[in-house]
């Protein structure tokens, strides 16, 4: 069956069984399913004369009707000799969505006696199954476990990716209380740091800066210092760091060099990040900070705010350092492909917290940066991961002081009581539907009318439906041709298991693009052999292929990487081969830009049908 299928794809699921017994015999052969599946022709039980020796494929038609993780039962027995022979084995199998599973979440102030949870919710997250989980909490800050799920469930995996996803175990320390279940267990959270912190360092390269994507020889300064952040907050926690870390900061100390010579606000900016990554991890370097002060005037508000922090942790004076955050004096515009208002803003808030906790600045980044969310989270990687390193900081030094609060919970004409505490800071309820039972009207109470804040998260599958293609900034396009024996491509129409098919991905866009993830889902009939496949037919049009800078083959998918995508038309080839017989939905096509996600398009799903091999 391969590792990955989707609702509605019709599939036959196979054994194969051999009787060695050492005579003649009639097998009984079963197949068990659990709920995401259903039998497409009744009792999964069938009988199969088998020789001495002989080995026989038994198929059964199966429908997928549920996401989830599948675990099929096979077994097979034979009489023989007097004995009864048998085997069993159990068949994994993931079970997904052919369209995007919808992804909301609804933040409120409850400060009312009762409070509606749901009030401005999308409609179409009821037309479908999903589930819902209400948490309930005293500080506004329990809401940011949607960030760090954001950065834990990211499906990328470059360097600065890698170390954003390792932001939410390091916050535990300071935002345990509000990130639920997230930092509960100690062992967990170790396990899971010494796992990442292994995969960054997989990426260093001779020079011991890392590089972008996985195989890289070349380093790159931002992600290695973004890294350098990262591991220097992990030291402080007194997390043991591999040798690769002394030679990584003699990388970034050796970039400082090149101060002089810089002539663009992005690469001043870079300079700051590098000097606040060596001052956090105790190797500040204040010459090179006061050779950028001289040039404030040429950076950004978040380049001198990223000088202002690394002033301050190699102990410099404040005096020195608040000028650096004055917002009033202009400053030119940011050119950073991974920059944002957002990031600004954290940075900002990161370097207030660090000069003086109760500055009236303080209160104004953090509702600033609290109100710039869409949907309980922010844009990025890189927006999460900073936002969530500043509140932190706020959380630890300002708002430990909660106070308690109770009322109830109502789900219809059930009302469940609930008290929020100093230590007991949320509660949580999920509640799972689907169309012909929904969840109903959800609203809080709060007698007290105590700061209460209200979190609803909603993950739905829609009904299976055709996707039509989305043009957002990409038009994309896919194509799937069977490669005939004299290597001549041929309609797909008719496939059979072994045969080969040619993907043929098709992305256009009026602007470049930067640090752009083309993800292809493969479906459940293909596997992926060769994600970089030219054919004779291609000829003229060679040139239209495109050379991506990192690519990734999964059982689910084929992703390819363009750091840099000039206007223009690029064509996306792989090879494929039909690896079991049905009929079944190819998901989407998605291109979009990684840092900004607003630039983005999507092809049609497609059908493709294939039959049992002769």
């Amino acid at each position: 069956l391969g590792q990955v299928a989707n609702v509605g794809d019709e599939i036959i699921a196979r054994a194969v069984v051999r009787n060695e017994t050492g005579s003649r015999g009639t097998a009984e052969v079963s197949l068990i399913l659990d709920a995401t599946a259903q039998s497409a022709k009744g009792a999964l039980t069938t009988q199969v004369v088998l020789e001495k020796g002989e080995a026989r494929a038994v198929d059964f038609p199966v429908k997928l009707v549920a996401m989830g993780d599948a675990r099929w039962k096979w077994s097979a027995s034979l009489p023989a000799n007097g004995e009864v022979f048998d085997d069993r084995l159990m068949a994994a199998l993931k079970v997904g969505s052919p369209v995007p599973v919808l992804r909301e979440t609804y933040l409120t102030d409850l400060n009312e006696e009762k409070n509606d949870l749901l009030a401005g919710m999308n409609p179409q997250l009821l037309e479908g199954e999903g589930a819902v989980a209400v948490t309930l909490s005293n500080t506004r800050l329990a809401s940011l476990r949607e960030s760090a799920s954001q950065l834990l469930e990211y499906p990328y995996g470059c360097a600065e990716q890698l170390t954003s996803a390792l932001i939410p175990w390091i916050v535990t320390r300071n935002l345990g209380p509000v990130l639920g279940d997230l930092g509960k267990n100690p062992a967990e959270v170790s396990k899971a740091i010494a796992a990442a912190v292994d995969k960054i360092f997989a990426l260093q390269t001779p020079s011991g800066g890392l590089a972008y994507w996985p195989g890289g020889q070349r380093a790159d300064l931002f992600p290695s210092a973004w890294a350098a952040v990262a591991f220097s907050e992990l030291a402080k926690q007194n997390f043991p760091l591999p040798p690769g870390w002394k030679i990584l900061l003699d990388y970034l100390s050796g970039e400082l060099r090149e101060v002089g010579k810089l002539r663009d606000s992005d690469a001043l900016d870079q300079q700051a990040l590098t000097l606040f990554a060596l001052a956090s991890a105790g190797h500040g370097e204040p010459a090179y900070g006061e050779k950028l002060a001289a040039r404030r005037s040429e950076m950004t508000h978040e380049g001198r705010a990223l000088l202002a922090l690394a002033i301050l942790e190699s102990k410099g004076t404040p005096k020195f350092a608040e000028p650096l955050l004055n917002p009033e004096l202009p400053a030119p515009e940011g050119m950073s492909w991974f920059g944002s208002a957002t990031r600004e803003r954290a940075v900002g808030l990161m370097a207030w917290m660090q000069l003086n906790p109760k500055a009236r600045e303080v209160g104004r980044l953090t509702k600033e940066l609290l109100a710039s969310r869409a949907g309980g989270h922010w844009r990025t990687t890189q927006e999460n991961a900073w936002a969530l390193l500043a509140l932190s900081r706020y959380y630890a030094a300002v708002e430990r002081g909660v106070k308690p609060v109770s009322g109830g919970l109502v789900q219809g004409a059930r009302e469940t009581p609930f008290a929020l505490t100093k230590t007991q800071l949320s509660e949580t309820t999920r509640i799972a539907y689907e169309p012909a039972h929904p969840p109903g009207a959800l609203s809080a109470t709060n007698p007290q009318r105590a700061p209460l804040y209200g979190e609803a998260r909603f993950v739905a599958r829609p009904p299976v439906s055709e996707q039509p293609r989305q043009d957002r900034g990409y038009a994309v396009s896919r194509s799937y041709r069977k490669v005939a024996a004299d290597g001549a491509l041929a309609d797909a129409a008719d496939l059979q298991v072994g045969d080969r098919v040619v993907v043929t991905l098709r992305v256009a866009t009026p602007r470049p693009g930067h640090f752009v993830a083309i993800d292809d889902p493969l479906p459940a009939i293909l596997e992926a052999l060769n994600p970089e496949f030219r054919t004779q037919q291609a000829g003229a049009d060679a040139k239209e292929f495109w050379q991506s800078d990192y690519r990734e083959v999964r059982a689910d998918r084929v992703v390819y990487f363009c750091d840099h995508l000039p206007a223009g038309a690029y064509t996306f080839s792989y090879l494929a081969r039909v690896r079991t017989a049905g009929s079944v939905t190819a998901p989407a096509t998605k291109v979009e830009e990684m840092y900004r996600p607003e630039r983005f398009g999507l092809s049609e799903t497609a059908r493709l049908t294939s039959r049992p091999a002769k």
